[in-house]
């Protein structure tokens, strides 16, 4: 059923009749971060990619508030389904990075009848303490590039980017360090749904 109100932003391919796949980005990135793959997924599947609040197109005025530490990966989660709901598909496939990642596991435990297959890339249930996301935060806004920009691709070869200068280099993680790891929860058994989706 189609939203009344702001959507994340978002991006629609592929042919209308496909099944449809939700590609989740990671905190810090945009839709554009599926960019190498969103055209070949599109031969296949009705790809739809969106930007979290706060980031690319999307604004933090679609989050029920807006108060620094108060969002949860369920209010992330109703975003994304609300946007599924506002392209009329009741069953979705969904691959997700990091943050994402978490957002489709959050749909695949939640409402299991409604996601057809999970695909979890450098995610996690659990991703450490607020206070070290907090001096993470307080690291890139300190050190980030002042921009942003999405890789580019050589001539004839579409597998490799040209070499940059630092201040034209895509926005990265790998030069932050790492989060401390957490004691993790014990694994909680998967349980296999259906779904309509194909």
């Amino acid at each position: 059923m189609p939203s009344d109100h702001p959507l994340l932003h978002h991006r629609l391919l592929g042919e209308p009749g496909a099944p449809l796949l939700v590609l989740g980005p990671s905190l810090g990135t945009s839709l554009q971060v599926w960019e190498p793959q969103a055209a070949s997924l599109a031969g296949q599947f009705r790809v739809l990619s969106f930007d979290l609040p706060g980031h690319g197109g999307s604004s933090s005025g679609v989050l029920p508030t807006v108060a620094p530490g108060r969002t949860t990966v369920d209010d992330l989660a109703h975003l994304v389904l609300e946007l599924v709901g506002h392209h009329r598909a009741d069953c979705f496939h969904y691959a997700g990075i990091s943050l994402g990642g978490a957002v489709g596991a959050h749909l695949s435990v939640h409402h299991p009848d409604r996601v057809a297959s999970l695909a979890l890339v450098c995610s996690s249930a659990h991703f450490g303490t607020a206070e070290a996301w907090l001096q993470r935060a307080a690291l890139v806004r300190r050190e980030a590039p002042p921009r942003c920009s999405p890789p580019s691709r050589t001539a004839g070869s579409p597998t490799r980017a040209r070499r940059r200068a630092p201040a034209e280099r895509p926005c990265s993680t790998t030069s932050w360090p790492p989060t401390p790891t957490a004691t993790r929860p014990a694994a909680t058994p998967w349980r296999r749904t259906t779904c309509a989706a194909t």
